[in-house]
């Protein structure tokens, strides 16, 4: 049995440049990890390493509620980037991870809109508890291969949330 398998999605963003899929430094990754391609790919140590700095969303997976439960993965309790924890957790535990080149959600951004992810007040910076848990995690297990990919991931999402987070909370 699988514990999750991660699916490629469409991002609405790609209109604008008349191309259908995710975004291009999504795709890289997956390009990467060698799973670009195939309806059901397992999924590798080294390819997961790739994978895991994707997007974080969860509405691209589908869990095996066993292994979550089994592992006590899920969401952290904040606002935004609640889903930072679930996703990077499941790579860490995972034993048996599918990927699909198949897309099975489409991620609609609507800039100026209300929706959560146009927030940019000081919760966004809540996220630093989380990334502190899996930093730590991540140096309790070693030599762990996550670990680079990990602060990549952490230094891009830190930039992001830069650039979407009012000036007046920049020095929080």
């Amino acid at each position: 049995a699988f514990d999750f398998c991660l699916f490629q999605h469409h991002d609405s963003r790609a209109a604008t440049e008349r191309r259908w899929g995710q975004m291009p430094w999504d795709q890289a990754l997956w390009r990467a990890a060698g799973v670009e391609t195939g309806a059901l790919s397992p999924v590798s140590t080294p390819a997961a390493t790739q994978l895991v700095q994707t997007a974080n969303y969860p509405w691209n997976k589908i869990y095996r509620t066993g292994f979550l439960r089994d592992h006590g993965i899920g969401c952290s309790e904040i606002a935004q980037h609640e889903d930072v924890e679930l996703h990077w957790r499941s790579f860490l535990r995972a034993r048996n991870i599918l990927a699909s080149d198949r897309v099975c959600a489409v991620h609609f951004v609507a800039p100026g809109g209300g929706r959560l992810t146009n927030h940019t007040g000081p919760a966004r910076l809540e996220v630093f508890a989380p990334l502190a848990r899996l930093a730590a995690e991540i140096a309790q297990a070693g030599d762990s291969p996550f670990a680079l990919p990990f602060y990549r991931f952490a230094l891009g999402l830190c930039a992001w949330i830069e650039g979407n987070l009012r000036p007046e909370f920049h020095d929080a």
